[in-house]
């Protein structure tokens, strides 16, 4: 909404993601805005096109198994649909769309093409161009990411440097670096068009790097930080380390698939990498895991495999049907309980609550702020009520989490400076923990009591509005 406006990404409104985060809402918002209505077709599109790849995908394992797809690949593509509906679509409303949900699609594209290039022992220079579009974009959104694909460029390389067929090894470098370039271009030139190219550099990378440790910018927090997100996320990662391993026996030793076990081998490397990317960001945030996605589908697959297996050798074709359609309604069922209980359920919740206190902020917004320029501004991470209020914001970092602020020296500075020159006519203060500590280790809750008085409480958060 604030490019529509005119306003600039990175100048006027700052994030510490990259430019094709931006550029995406951007296109959504173009589409329709009312009531997110292209976010919602963004969203249901990239969710599409991330379960035909990853179905692409398991309809080659299953069709190298002598396994029919269906059964396996809609149990999968279910779990998919439940995952990605869990962790993108029903926090729109509020979050607008992850850089995960992007990076996903990315890894389930690059997965499909190189399973089939290591199944054929044949690389493909048009696959090997796609690997650096890919690379790009996800770099241009969130950089951590694209650690994966080194796992491809290495096997490409080793593949062809033990043949020493040094002139593929050179094709496939070009072929990538092209790949690069024309990733990069449309994000640079909108950058240049938006006159913030230096500025997309500075925050993409350098902001980034800082925000991302900003939890441990000291060595003994910085390991407690790691340790921490280590042991909310571990109990997850070791049990999908566990299903690739069983899914690499399964592969070798019971279906006598030695590529499919020979590629899984490459994949359970970049599940470890991908999770080591999600680790070293030290947050506990769980739609991180949606990268991780394909790997959880693959798991699924082979499981299912070996149910069919042992169900196809059943002579008896009433027990054989019952038996499948035993597996087809407890998978159903499950993912569909899963999703409501996790999914759905917190999003109507969440949904009522965050009603309430929007209501109640515009109320007060509405009736107390007589100023014929009104302005607003959450000091928290309750960025809905913007939208709620029809109002855009008038201050660069009104997306910065307090918790960043504690450590980035220029969003905190710019913001005590923002809140003395009473920037805003009206000013909502979150709540939580992280709020708490922000308020005991700054001088933010004075500079507040000295340009703003209290309208009223309302479930924890101080509405506030200016002093005369």
């Amino acid at each position: 909404k604030m490019i529509k406006a005119g306003k600039t990404p990175y100048v006027d409104m700052t994030d510490h993601k990259g430019i094709y985060i931006f550029m995406i809402h951007y296109l959504a918002e173009l589409i329709g805005e009312k009531n997110h209505l292209g976010l919602y077709i963004v969203g249901v599109i990239t969710l599409f096109v991330c379960c035909i790849y990853i179905y692409k995908l398991l309809y080659s394992i299953n069709k190298e198994n002598n396994c029919p797809a269906l059964i396996s690949s809609i149990i999968a593509i279910i779990s998919s649909i439940s995952f990605l509906v869990f962790q993108n679509l029903t926090s729109i409303s509020s979050n607008g769309l992850n850089c995960e949900t992007f990076a996903t699609l990315g890894i389930a594209i690059s997965l499909y093409y190189f399973y089939n290039d290591v199944k054929s022992e044949s690389y493909k220079l048009l696959h090997t161009f796609l690997y650096g579009i890919i690379f790009s974009f996800i770099l241009l959104m969130k950089s951590n990411y694209t650690i994966y694909l080194a796992v491809i460029a290495v096997v490409i390389f080793m593949h062809y440097f033990r043949r020493k067929e040094i002139n593929q090894i050179v094709k496939h470098l070009i072929y990538g670096i092209i790949g690069i370039v024309a990733g990069l271009l449309p994000g640079i030139l909108f950058s240049i068009y938006k006159n913030c190219l230096k500025e997309m550099i500075y925050y993409s990378f350098t902001v980034n790097f800082k925000y991302s440790n900003a939890p441990y910018l000291g060595l003994d927090t910085r390991i407690a930080s790691i340790l921490y997100a280590t042991s909310v996320f571990m109990p997850i990662f070791i049990v999908l380390l566990m299903g690739m391993a069983v899914s690499i026996f399964i592969e070798k030793k019971v279906n006598n698939n030695f590529t499919s076990s020979k590629v899984y081998k490459y994949f359970a490397i970049i599940m470890a990498l991908l999770m080591l990317a999600t680790l070293m960001s030290a947050r506990d945030y769980y739609y991180y895991l949606l990268v991780l996605l394909p790997f959880l589908s693959i798991i699924i697959n082979e499981i299912l495999i070996c149910i069919y297996k042992k169900v196809s050798k059943t002579k008896n074709k009433i027990v054989k049907t019952i038996i499948t359609a035993a597996v087809l309604i407890i998978s159903i069922a499950s993912l569909a309980g899963i999703n409501y209980k996790y999914g759905i359920e917190p999003m109507i919740k969440n949904g009522q609550i965050r009603l309430k206190i929007a209501r109640a902020v515009k109320s007060n917004f509405d009736n107390d702020i007589k100023l014929a320029n009104k302005s607003f501004f959450v000091l928290g991470s309750e960025l809905y009520l913007y939208e709620y209020l029809d109002v855009l914001p008038n201050f660069k970092y009104f997306c910065t989490p307090v918790i960043a602020m504690k450590y980035l020296e220029e969003p905190y500075l710019e913001t005590v400076n923002y809140l003395e020159n009473k920037g805003a006519s009206m000013v909502v203060v979150g709540i939580g923990p992280t709020m708490k500590e922000f308020y005991e280790n700054t001088n933010v809750k004075e500079v507040l009591d000295r340009n703003y008085s209290s309208i009223r409480v309302y479930q924890g958060r101080s509405i506030l509005k200016t002093k005369r």
